[in-house]
C-alpha cells in the first residue's frame, strides 16, 4: 500500500517567517492552516537540490528543500537542533545516489505517527524524502542532518 504524507503547516510557518530561498518562497501560497496533498506539494514547490548537492555544504543549503532516497530504518541517534526525543523520531537514511554513510531525517512524532509506526514494524525501507536543513535548529559542526518535510514510501 503506497502511503504518501502532507507537508505539515509547522515546518511552512517557520519556512515562511525565516528564509528568503528561491524554492522556499513557492510556499508562500500556501497558508499555515493549508494541507496541501502530496501531488499538488510536489507539483507546486520545486526541489532542485539532491542530497548530493547538500552534502558537502549544509551551512550554505540551510532553509533549501532538497530529495534524498534510499533506505530507512529508525535511529536513536538525537543531537544538534534535533534532539527533543518526544519531539521529534529519528531516521537514518542511507541514500542511493552518494557515498555518504547516511543522513538522519527527523520527522515530528505528532505529524508523521503512521510513518513511525510503519518504520518500527518494516526496519528497512526505500523511502523519497524532502528534506530541509532549517536554519534555526542547524548549528555549526553539524552534518548529514535535516528535517523531514514530506516522505513517500511503499509498505
Amino acid at each position: 500500500m503506497r502511503k504518501i504524507f502532507y507537508f505539515f503547516p509547522l515546518l511552512i510557518l517557520v519556512l515562511l517567517s525565516a528564509c528568503s530561498s528561491t524554492g522556499v518562497n513557492q510556499l508562500k501560497q500556501y497558508t499555515v492552516t493549508d494541507t496541501v496533498s502530496a501531488e499538488e506539494f510536489l507539483d507546486k514547490t520545486p526541489v532542485d537540490l539532491d542530497v548530493k548537492d547538500v552534502e558537502d555544504n549544509e551551512a550554505s543549503n540551510q532553509d533549501k528543500l532538497f530529495k534524498i532516497e534510499g533506505n530507512a530504518q529508525l535511529d536513536d541517534y538525537y543531537n544538534y537542533g534535533f534532539d527533543d526525543e518526544d519531539k521529534y523520531f529519528s531516521v537514518s537514511v542511507i541514500p542511493f545516489n552518494t557515498e555518504i554513510d547516511g543522513w538522519n531525517v527527523y520527522f515530528q512524532r505528532d505529524k508523521y505517527q503512521e510513518f513511525y509506526q510503519d518504520l518500527k514494524d518494516n526496519p528497512d525501507m526505500v523511502v523519497k524524502i524532502i528534506g530541509i536543513i532549517p536554519h534555526n535548529l542547524y548549528e555549526d559542526g553539524q552534518s548529514n542532518v535535516a528535517g523531514g518535510a514530506y516522505v513517500e514510501y511503499k509498505n
